[in-house]
């Protein structure tokens, strides 16, 4: 579903986790409309792992279309009268979409797209009150959960934005002399950004693993269990 660079930044900064639920979208588990994550829909090989037809896809284009166009409008809005856009209207259009498009799937199909979200957003996705419950947690252990997450991802942020200021520490007094040379001053930019990324990558990955051992260990044996069916068959996102 085709959806615009504002959409994609807020879907970037909101998690789906935290939308409120619709217990009208075809008499699907809640907690299943309230986990899955609506922009993997936009991945073919989902749509096909879910048994997603060209009629409902023909449907959710059209109410992709239109939140498009909805959010086009704000924007013209907010650029007239030069405002930052408001995040609670953005979180409404969003939750308008998600119910829009989750009334032409099936609860299954809202099944397996929650099974898919918790496969792919992995043990953070226990920081949600309603992953935690339906896996067993006590109200102790996901504090102690959610505080372990917020002190590994300030840990895994402040690397990341060491690598980003390094990689841009040569342009801090760079002065364009026109609207070309700062095209190409910007273009080098990106180019040592998307390097110093790359860099930075696999130190990265390690500590989300060990980000993800200790989170694991804040947890039971019949908990680990509960998660693992929760997340139900592996995804292959090979498949198209």
């Amino acid at each position: 579903m085709p959806l615009n660079n504002l959409m994609k930044r807020i879907l970037v900064a909101c998690s789906l986790l935290a939308f409120a639920s619709f217990a009208d979208a075809q008499s699907a588990d809640p907690f299943d409309v309230h986990v899955a994550d609506l922009i993997l829909l936009q991945a073919k090989s989902v749509q096909t792992d879910m048994g997603v037809s060209k009629p409902q896809e023909d449907r959710m284009n059209q109410f992709a279309s239109l939140h498009r166009d909805k959010l086009i409008a704000y924007d013209k809005e907010l650029r007239a009268k030069k405002q930052r856009p408001d995040q609670r209207v953005l979180i409404e259009y969003l939750g308008e979409l998600k119910k829009n498009v989750f009334s032409q799937l099936s609860p299954g199909q809202i099944k397996r797209l929650r099974e898919i979200t918790l496969q792919r957003v992995g043990w953070p996705s226990l920081t949600d009150l309603q992953v935690a419950t339906r896996v067993g947690m006590t109200t102790g252990q996901l504090d102690a959960y959610r505080n372990t997450f917020k002190q590994e991802a300030i840990k895994i942020e402040t690397v990341k934005n060491k690598a980003l200021k390094a990689a841009l520490k040569k342009y801090q007094n760079v002065k364009a002399k026109d609207k070309a040379e700062a095209e190409r001053i910007n273009k080098e930019a990106q180019i040592d950004v998307a390097k110093a990324e790359r860099k930075a990558l696999p130190g990265l990955i390690q500590m989300e693993r060990d980000r993800d051992k200790k989170l694991i260990g804040l947890l039971n044996s019949r908990q680990v269990s509960n998660f693992a069916a929760l997340k139900g068959k592996k995804f292959d996102p090979r498949v198209k």
